[in-house]
């Protein structure tokens, strides 16, 4: 769990291709009841939009908030590359507050991307 003390607090995420992700934060003397939350990711020269995720508001306890953000492989398949991202917290005049922002570098998995050599054409596994 990563707790913050001030906001808004700066925090790299790194993930490879196609991995799960899941992180907690866990946000001191603040209490975030009400609020909804958003992030996204974006590429940092166009803008364009890679993936949405949804922070998860897991409750306020002895002064402190704690928000979840995760996704599942199949979410984070995406192009490898260092994008931007931010979480956002709302309140119910639709105002927004940038509560986390940073780097994500998704980096290519390995076992994914790079042949065994030891195999032959009929995925044998070649001897001497």
């Amino acid at each position: 769990m990563i707790t913050i003390s001030e906001t808004p607090y700066e925090h790299d995420i790194s993930v490879r291709r196609g991995d799960s992700l899941r992180l907690e934060f866990l946000l001191e003397d603040v209490d975030y009841t009400g609020y909804t939350f958003k992030c996204e990711v974006r590429d940092r020269i166009t803008k364009r939009h890679i993936m949405t995720m949804t922070p998860i508001f897991e409750g306020y306890a002895a002064g402190d908030s704690t928000i979840s953000l995760s996704k599942s492989a199949t979410q984070t398949d995406v192009r490898a590359g260092s994008y931007m991202y931010d979480i956002a917290a709302i309140d119910e005049l639709d105002q927004d507050y940038d509560i986390i922002y940073g780097l994500m570098t998704i980096s290519d998995d390995v076992t994914l991307n790079i042949p065994n050599l030891l195999e032959d054409d009929d995925g044998g596994i070649i001897v001497g």
